[in-house]
């Protein structure tokens, strides 16, 4: 299969799957995609991102040998909603090594401080700086009072994310 090509094909859900059944836990074919997804033109960096998730689903083991190239890549300008939302969404459910914590922990809060950022951003943000505060408790000084100012001043779905993560790091902190 030709990747690229598939991926202009069709952008669907069924699309994505085949894509990502085809990949399975070849290692090959998966850094055919990455290489994709990191050096392709935007509209196949944002396809590739959606099967990238899907294949972390299926082969979580996949994804770590790209988790420093990822988070270099959430630095990009211009980076389409899709491509952080699915590399967020990878990122959320993994155990991120100490040496990358910081810079994800770092990318996460200015998510959250981007007042353009969209939802599904900073809601996965929230999960992820939630969970590294279970792992971190020191990092609620600053995590808390963001969360309570998203929860007053922020859309419904962030208001829910801050309510949650906010009931998490009550519990955390006992």
């Amino acid at each position: 299969m030709d990747l690229e090509r598939a991926l202009l094909e069709e952008h669907s859900k069924k699309q994505t799957h085949l894509i990502a059944q085809y990949i399975g836990s070849d290692k090959k074919r998966f850094k055919a995609l990455m290489n994709l997804f990191f050096y392709a033109e935007p509209i196949i960096i944002q396809r590739a991102a959606w099967v990238m998730s899907y294949c972390y689903e299926a082969h979580p083991e996949l994804i770590k040998p790209y988790l420093e190239p990822l988070l270099k890549n959430l630095v990009k300008p211009g980076l389409h909603d899709a491509v952080k939302r699915n590399t967020l969404k990878v990122l959320q459910s993994i155990s991120v090594p100490d040496k990358l914590l910081g810079s994800l922990v770092d990318l996460c809060f200015g998510f959250l401080y981007s007042a353009g950022e969209a939802i599904a951003v900073k809601s996965l943000s929230i999960n992820i700086l939630v969970k590294t505060c279970t792992q971190y408790p020191e990092l609620q000084v600053e995590l808390n009072p963001i969360l309570n100012v998203l929860l007053d001043h922020d859309s419904p779905a962030i208001q829910y994310t801050s309510k949650h993560g906010l009931a998490v790091l009550k519990k955390t902190k006992k």
